[in-house]
């Protein structure tokens, strides 16, 4: 306690002790640790709206006009930042784009809401001049954690919720939708899609932990790792599903790489994650008679598959036990109508993938015809196809050339380009604890890069988000101001 009590006052004390703007750079950092940490979670970020201003918009906003004194104070070394400068070279190329959109008339609503999607890089200058250390990054990257632990433990209870309460589901999918927080639907009387907008940043949270448990095994960290793909699995989403297995392998490879000198708590991680994850799907799977792996499978191939009875192992374990399994509150056991009835939804929420696969396939088609009218420099914010009537295509990549041109496509990709051949180029010139910490940024980034193919996340806030994170990565440890190179005060 008394240890406590002495850290605080060190932490007022050197508050105190800061200039004026060191003073804002903390409340700035602060701020946008509080930013990350509710992107990790609520997802769309408008459960809460007073005029038009959300708490993402506030936090973030504040974030920036606090970081404008360390921004002029260090200008003439942030001016030259490659990635600022490219940043601005994409702006303007936007500002181009948004003026030949409108005087080709295009959707006003759809060029809107292009323009405040790419607003969010305002976040770049402010994560490249507040992120300078590896301590202020592991410790917004904790935040990220937090965020995305809220967001599997909630997933979880609004599954358990649906299971045990029937009626429950389209009250709280309505409720949840309402706040954009994210979705909840039926897929049978017992299974159930519980999707957060935020729900590729479960991934994110799985990639830091797998390289922070390769530096240090914590029992903690396995917890949230299986929270967290348990959450995921379901979600029921095959883009994430994709992202989460390519980044998985990067990730695994990596970490490998990193601490090949001391592999055992690495691969204790990943196994134990990987059990505790499945345990808590199965348990759920046998009380609530039903199967998450068979429909996240079925859902990712388009067809019906089995690999898991959980029926039957409910019954078997009743039976050798002889005990009741059933749950208060769920019917126990299904009969062998409820049981076909469940099958008949399942089957028609495939349908409904395979619907959505045939829309997809006709977004594409009406894309590329849309593109090939203006390939090289697009044909301006707003342009829309007719098959979607909301002018949200979700196919991100084909979406921007449409807009924007291949010249518009590759001034948004060039910040990473330059991030990653500077991570790459000082790769031996860094610990491996900076690197730990790069490369779980970078291996977030290509999930999110991964998932946006299908959906929109790299041109709204949680996307955008991450990728000025990233590149805040080759200043890490780098031109730190002669304060913060000093130990601390009370070390």
């Amino acid at each position: 306690m008394e240890m406590k009590t002495n850290n605080r006052s060190c932490v007022r004390q050197r508050f105190h002790g800061m200039s004026p703007i060191e003073r804002s750079a903390s409340i700035a950092y602060l701020l946008l640790c509080l930013f990350f940490f509710d992107c990790a979670w609520s997802g769309g970020g408008r459960y809460l709206t007073i005029c038009g201003i959300t708490p993402r918009m506030l936090l973030g906003g504040l974030a920036a006009l606090l970081t404008l004194p360390v921004f002029i104070r260090d200008f003439r070394k942030l001016w030259k930042n490659p990635a600022i400068l490219l940043l601005l070279c994409f702006w303007l190329w936007i500002a181009v784009c948004a003026v030949r959109g409108f005087a080709a008339g295009s959707r006003t609503d759809v060029l809107m809401s292009d323009l405040k999607g790419f607003a969010w890089f305002f976040l770049l200058p402010v994560c490249i001049a507040l992120i300078r250390a590896k301590d202020q990054l592991h410790r917004l990257l904790s935040f990220v954690l937090a965020g995305a632990l809220v967001q599997a433990v909630l997933s979880l209870a609004c599954n358990v919720a649906c299971a045990l309460l029937t009626g429950l589901v389209f009250p709280l999918g309505e409720w949840t939708l309402a706040l954009q927080l994210g979705t909840a639907s039926s897929i049978s009387d017992s299974l159930f899609r519980i999707f957060f907008y935020s729900s590729p940043y479960l991934i994110l949270a799985c990639v830091i932990l797998v390289f922070r448990q390769a530096e240090r095994f914590r029992l903690f960290y396995v917890l949230e790792t299986a929270l967290c793909l348990s959450a995921l699995v379901m979600t029921f989403t095959r883009s994430l599903y994709g992202a989460a297995a390519i980044s998985a392998a990067l990730t695994i490879a990596l970490a490998a790489f990193l601490h090949r000198r001391a592999l055992r708590p690495l691969f204790t991680h990943l196994v134990l994650s990987a059990v505790l994850a499945l345990t808590l799907l199965g348990v759920q799977a046998v009380l609530f008679q039903t199967s998450y792996m068979n429909f996240a499978i079925s859902r990712s191939i388009g067809r019906e598959v089995t690999i898991s009875r959980a029926a039957e192992v409910r019954g078997k374990l009743e039976a050798h036990f002889h005990i009741d399994l059933s749950v208060p509150g769920t019917e126990a056991p299904l009969t062998e109508e409820e049981i076909l009835e469940n099958q008949r939804r399942a089957e028609e929420y495939l349908r409904i993938t395979t619907a959505s696969d045939l829309r997809r396939a006709v977004t594409e088609q009406e894309l590329h015809a849309l593109i090939s009218q203006n390939p090289l420099f697009g044909n301006g914010l707003g342009a829309a196809i007719p098959s979607r009537e909301s002018g949200l295509d979700e196919l991100f990549y084909l979406d921007t050339v449409c807009r924007t041109g291949v010249l518009g496509l590759l001034l948004y990709l060039a910040p990473m380009a330059w991030l990653l051949f500077c991570v790459i180029r000082d790769l031996c010139r860094t610990g491996p604890d900076i690197q730990c910490l790069q490369f779980s940024v970078l291996c977030g980034l290509t999930a999110l890069m991964i998932a946006t193919g299908f959906n929109p996340w790299m041109n709204a806030v949680l996307g955008i988000a991450w990728y000025s994170l990233a590149a805040a990565l080759p200043g890490i440890g780098r031109d730190l101001p002669p304060a913060e190179k000093e130990k601390e005060l009370c070390k």
